[in-house]
């Protein structure tokens, strides 16, 4: 039982902060062609758009959930809303 919690403790790979800011700017160039392919979906009624839209968005979830294990969540969210939005502070 020892053994199992140790080898789950070891597969899980945080990245570097430095690489963590690189994926969660990918991230957000993911949300934003997500963003552009649900505008060209109209509506989910063209496959091909939707379909990459959706990947996109996925795409970029999967990123975040990577970069939020060595990041401040605070200062990720803060930044992908940021990005995402146009907004700057």
């Amino acid at each position: 039982m020892g053994d199992a919690s140790c080898s789950q403790k070891s597969s899980e790979i945080k990245p570097a902060p430095r690489v963590a800011w690189w994926l969660l700017g990918v991230a957000v160039c993911f949300e934003i062609a997500g963003a552009i392919g649900l505008r060209f979906s109209e509506g989910f009624s063209l496959l091909l758009p939707t379909v990459l839209a959706l990947s996109a968005f996925t795409l970029a979830l999967y990123l975040v959930s990577h970069v939020m294990k060595s990041l401040l969540v605070v200062a990720g969210i803060i930044v992908l809303n940021m990005v995402s939005t146009g907004q700057s502070s």
